[in-house]
């Protein structure tokens, strides 16, 4: 935009994708409102107090809501909901490094249950109903998604339960 300035406007208006920008803006605004009114403390007070300080119960109990979770929500916006709330945690004084990772991964993995779980199946989906003419509904994407997000889960939790000494700070 600097040596073409004279096209700054029509790049501007028609080369920006004003939609996914709107986007991120209302989630990260949406994350901020939650954050300011409290929400987030009060989930992460919740989780303190459910797993009594029990590492093992927080990787869990993360792992497997934030997994549920993406497959209903897009993973993006459940990750970024949910960091303020382990960030909470932190400041209650529990050890948060694994629950990060913990949070990353069910977000990543749960996302494959459902074909809104994630953007990259949106994509994915559009690009095969388009060049290859293929169509896959709802039950055979959930059939296959639930599987594959059992047992990848299911791995990263056990290793993550394993070495979970290895991500602290």
């Amino acid at each position: 935009m600097l040596w073409r300035n004279k096209r700054a406007k029509e790049y501007i208006e028609k080369d920006v994708d004003w939609w996914t920008l709107i986007f991120f803006m209302l989630l990260f605004a949406k994350v901020g409102t939650l954050k300011y009114m409290g929400v987030t403390e009060i989930f992460s007070q919740g989780i303190a107090k459910l797993s009594n300080g029990n590492q093992f119960f927080m990787i869990t109990f993360v792992l497997w809501l934030s997994a549920i979770g993406s497959s209903i929500l897009d993973n993006v916006v459940l990750v970024v909901t949910f960091i303020p709330v382990i960030t909470g945690l932190k400041a209650i004084g529990i050890e948060v490094s694994t629950l990060l990772w913990v949070l990353l991964f069910g977000g990543c993995l749960g996302g494959n249950i459902t074909m809104v779980g994630s953007t990259a199946n949106i994509v994915a989906l559009g690009m095969l109903e388009k060049h290859g003419n293929i169509r896959i509904s709802f039950l055979q994407w959930f059939k296959i998604g639930s599987v594959v997000r059992l047992i990848t889960t299911s791995i990263v939790w056990a290793s993550l339960t394993v070495f979970n000494s290895f991500f602290k700070a």
